[in-house]
């Protein structure tokens, strides 16, 4: 969003997975309470209010298995590269004050939002937000029903489909 905001002319196409132009505490933590009991979405809450590493270790113990329904294959976290000092030092300063919103209207390209109807972290609110803000005609939102965070991760064959058929237009 950042990038295609700023160089509209640039993106051919744009796939926006997962994701949201402005933070909501308030959506996050009305879904974490809807999947589990408030004590985990009041531990959310903890880690982002104060995300040092002790914050974080009870946060990825207690909470990121929640982001999806169905547990993510083990290669997928044995792939990723895990910074907290930059993921608290993220959650202290640039996610408190980026808003994409009002610049949405810029980006011109088609661009296909995808998202989990059960996704805590960027819950599909923010998704509808990202679509309202653009230009009508340029977005196209794809719900995954019983999916979390990262669609593509639960359901790879239609979102691989999906996408195939998006660039491919």
């Amino acid at each position: 969003m950042s990038y295609a905001t700023r160089h509209p002319e640039h993106p051919a196409k744009l796939v926006l997975s997962s994701t949201a132009a402005v933070t909501r505490q308030d959506r996050t933590l009305e879904m974490f309470e809807k999947l589990v009991a408030p004590k985990r979405a009041k531990r959310r809450a903890d880690f982002f209010e104060n995300p040092g590493p002790e914050q974080m270790a009870d946060y990825q113990k207690k909470c990121l298995p929640l982001y999806n329904r169905t547990p993510s294959p083990p290669e997928n976290m044995q792939r990723a590269v895990m910074n907290p000092k930059l993921m608290a030092d993220f959650f202290l300063h640039e996610e408190r004050v980026f808003n994409f919103l009002p610049d949405l209207g810029k980006i011109k390209c088609p661009t296909l939002i995808t998202a989990g109807d059960l996704d805590p972290i960027t819950p599909l609110a923010d998704s509808k937000d990202i679509a309202a803000a653009m230009t009508p005609g340029v977005a196209r939102l794809e719900v995954f029903e019983n999916a979390g965070h990262g669609c593509i991760a639960i359901s790879r064959i239609a979102f691989s489909k999906m996408l195939d058929e998006f660039i491919l237009a």
